[in-house]
C-alpha cells in the first residue's frame, strides 16, 4: 500500500511512455491475480516459478539460479571474499575472509 502512495508522487517525474510501461498492483488476492495475468502476457509461465503462476522450479531452485550462484561464489573467492548465507534462502550476505 505504501508503494502505491509513493509511486503516485514519483510518477509525475516520468515521461508518458515510462508511465505507460509501469504497472503497480496491490497485494489483495484480486490484484495479485491481475498482476500474474499481465505477467503471463510477456513471460511464458513455463519460465516462471510457482510463486508467480508458473511451472518452473521454486525461487532459488532453478538450475540457472544455482549455476549463477556458483559463478558468484567463485568470483568472490577469487577476490578474497565469501558468501555467507543466513537462514533465508533468498538472501545472501558477502563478507571478507578477514571477518571470519
Amino acid at each position: 500500500m505504501w508503494f502505491s502512495g509513493l509511486y503516485s508522487v514519483f510518477k509525475h517525474f516520468l515521461n508518458e511512455s515510462q508511465r505507460e510501461a509501469v504497472r503497480v498492483y496491490g497485494s489483495s488476492s484480486s490484484q495479485m491475480k491481475k498482476a500474474i495475468a499481465e505477467l503471463h502476457k510477456y513471460v511464458d509461465p513455463a519460465n516462471l516459478p510457482p510463486e508467480y503462476g508458473g511451472s518452473s522450479g521454486p525461487i532459488g531452485q532453478a538450475v540457472e539460479e544455482k549455476v549463477l550462484q556458483e559463478l558468484v561464489d567463485r568470483v568472490l573467492k577469487e577476490k578474497g571474499m565469501v558468501a555467507c548465507k543466513d537462514d533465508t534462502p533468498s538472501k545472501t550476505k558477502y563478507r571478507d575472509f578477514m571477518d571470519e
